[in-house]
């Protein structure tokens, strides 16, 4: 089973989801160019998500929760 308390990298998370907010208005346009930075960032956080849940797929202890995070894996491919 997984366990119950919070992760380190959700308040990460948070902070870095609220600066957007801000940085919108600061960055160049051309930063969100097709195939540029942004771009780029968003297929390594896919991937990381998609390894993640194959790594929880390997330790799932009952087959529905490998069933669970089998498709999780599938979904961020």
């Amino acid at each position: 089973m997984l366990s119950r308390k919070p992760s380190l990298l959700f308040p990460l998370f948070l902070l870095l989801f609220s600066a957007i907010f801000f940085l919108k208005e600061v960055l160049p346009i051309e930063l969100a160019a097709e195939n540029s930075f942004i771009e780029n960032f968003q297929l390594l956080i896919l991937l990381f998500s998609a390894l993640l849940c194959y790594r929880f797929y390997k330790t799932a202890p009952s087959a529905a929760d490998k069933y669970i995070w089998l498709g999780g894996s599938l979904f961020f491919r």
